[in-house]
């Protein structure tokens, strides 16, 4: 019998809203760096980006089936369709200079975080597949006949000879051509 998945889950996104309120203030490290240069307009354009960049990434993964050729498709359950806030959150790094009025300066780079807030819709869904019942479909391209039980079958009007001419090397074997007596 083939190895059939008996269950395979699915999850698909849909994203209902645009960015909430940034539920932080931007943190930044060390604390005693500068302010961020990015604007707010283009935080949020960014935030936005981000989920909506990883929503058609997760979505675009192929959705598995019962692909074996021996096994049923049973049906498709709905385990769950639910919007939900969802949090997202956008890291840069950006390098700063200090100085004071005595010419000392202090330099280096900057980490940021900024959080925001969407609605997404979240669809998780169940394929239920089970093994076939009787003989496996490829079985069938096995053993076409079975030569223990020959067939007899009468061609009127046709000739056996072209026939048997235009078979390939490959659909000829197992067969013989020869004269009943």
């Amino acid at each position: 019998m083939a190895d059939c998945k008996k269950r395979i889950e699915t999850r698909r996104y849909e994203r209902l809203s645009d960015l909430g309120l940034l539920t932080h203030a931007i943190v930044r490290t060390p604390a005693m760096a500068p302010l961020h240069r990015k604007s707010d307009d283009q935080i949020i354009q960014e935030l936005t980006e981000v989920i909506d960049g990883e929503i058609l990434l997760r979505n675009s993964l192929p959705r598995e089936r019962c692909q074996h050729s021996d096994c049923d498709w049973l049906g498709t359950n709905t385990v769950l369709d639910s919007p939900k806030a969802r949090t997202v959150h956008l890291t840069w790094s950006e390098d700063f200079e200090m100085r004071d009025g005595n010419g000392n300066t202090i330099s280096g780079s900057a980490s940021y975080v900024a959080y925001g807030t969407f609605s997404v819709q979240t669809k998780i869904e169940e394929d239920f597949c089970d093994e076939r019942f009787g003989s496996a479909a490829r079985d069938f391209y096995r053993k076409i006949y079975d030569p223990n039980q020959p067939t007899v079958a009468v061609t009127p009007g046709s000739d056996l000879i072209k026939f048997w001419g235009s078979l390939s090397t490959t659909e000829r074997k197992g067969l013989k051509l020869g004269k009943k007596k």
